[in-house]
C-alpha cells in the first residue's frame, strides 16, 4: 500500500501546476482514484512556516464531510520517507509539487482501538 501511495502521489504531483484541481479535471481524478484503490487527493499550500490544505477531493461514494487536515505531518513526512501514517487512519503518500506546495493521495483505513482480553 505504501508504494502504491507514493507512486501515485509523484505521477500526480506536476498535474496540478496551479495548486488546485480545476473542475473539468475533478471527474477524471476522482475515477482515477477509485481505480487506484484511493480515497483522497489533496493539495496543501506553505503559508509561513505551516502547511494549510488547499483543495481535495475523493472518489464519489467515499464519505468524509470534514477533511483529514495532514499539514501538522508533512514537514516529517518530506523530511523522512515521504509517507504519513496518520492517528486519523488514513496512510498518505507526499510529494512535492513546487517550492509551496505538495500533493498529498492516501488511502483511509478505520482506527484501530487496543482491546484488552478479560481472559
Amino acid at each position: 500500500m505504501e508504494a502504491i501511495v507514493l507512486a501515485r502521489a509523484n505521477a500526480w504531483a506536476e498535474a496540478f501546476p496551479s495548486g488546485r484541481i480545476e473542475s473539468d479535471l475533478r471527474p477524471t481524478v476522482q475515477a482515477e482514484l477509485r481505480a487506484s484503490g484511493l480515497d483522497f487527493l489533496q493539495i496543501y499550500r506553505r503559508q509561513g512556516t505551516t502547511w494549510r490544505l488547499a483543495d481535495e477531493t475523493r472518489p464519489t461514494g467515499v464519505l468524509g464531510v470534514v477533511p483529514i487536515d495532514l499539514a501538522s505531518e508533512l514537514e516529517a513526512a518530506l523530511k523522512k520517507d515521504h509517507l504519513v501514517r496518520s492517528s486519523h487512519g488514513a496512510l498518505a503518500g507526499v510529494a512535492s509539487a513546487g517550492p509551496d506546495r505538495v500533493l498529498v493521495v492516501g488511502m483511509l483505513s478505520r482506527p484501530t482501538t487496543s482491546r484488552r482480553s478479560t481472559g
